[in-house]
């Protein structure tokens, strides 16, 4: 992923390559997920200027989104959370890089990224979802008003589209922060560990 950090390979040319769709592809394989989480990450980091990137983003956004899939048989199926972790990672990366574009130029799929980024948010595992966590803060300074790339109607319309994204995330950090049922027997000094 390297190559991807330090050249300057034109977007038309990654757009067409046989890497790009092999980052994807290897996402199913055991043996490859690490490395090809990493290079989709590094990618979507790449990418972020949507004047230089806008074709090839075209063709990431939508394959990012179809990995929602992936991570469902990971957390529930398989019950697999490294690979839940690193999906988690992918679509924070995606909402976190790629939410500028999407507030003004995709509302459409805001609500979508939004969505894969609530999946990891939503994991019982704190150290998955606080992965999440630095996107959330992101996107609300952008409907609150603290960012600068949206107008006052455009936040308006985006905390009424937004807002059952935000409830099922309060849902979700109102569980992390719950103590387990097991807790009973716990002693102070491990209470204390959690919450921390």
């Amino acid at each position: 992923t390297s190559w991807l950090r330090h050249g300057s390979l034109p977007s038309d040319q990654l757009a067409s390559s046989p890497l790009l769709l092999f980052a994807f592809t290897a996402m199913t394989s055991a043996e490859l997920l690490d490395n090809a989480a990493d290079m989709l990450v590094e990618l979507v980091h790449f990418t972020n200027d949507y004047q230089k990137h806008a074709p090839l983003i075209g063709i990431i956004l939508p394959e990012i989104l179809k990995l929602q899939t992936q991570y469902d048989q990971a957390r529930w199926q398989r019950e697999d959370e490294d690979e839940a972790r690193l999906l988690c990672r992918i679509f924070t990366e995606m909402g976190e890089q790629y939410l500028n574009l999407l507030l003004v130029q995709q509302p459409d799929w805001a609500l979508n990224a939004a969505a894969a980024v609530l999946r990891g948010a939503s994991h019982p595992d704190s150290e998955i979802a606080q992965i999440t966590f630095n996107f959330w803060y992101i996107l609300s300074e952008e409907i609150a008003g603290g960012g600068r790339s949206l107008n006052e109607e455009q936040r308006s319309q985006y905390r009424e589209r937004f807002s059952e994204i935000f409830l099922q995330l309060l849902d979700a950090l109102r569980s992390l922060a719950q103590y387990p049922t097991e807790s009973d027997g716990w002693h102070a000094d491990q209470k204390d560990d959690f919450k921390r």
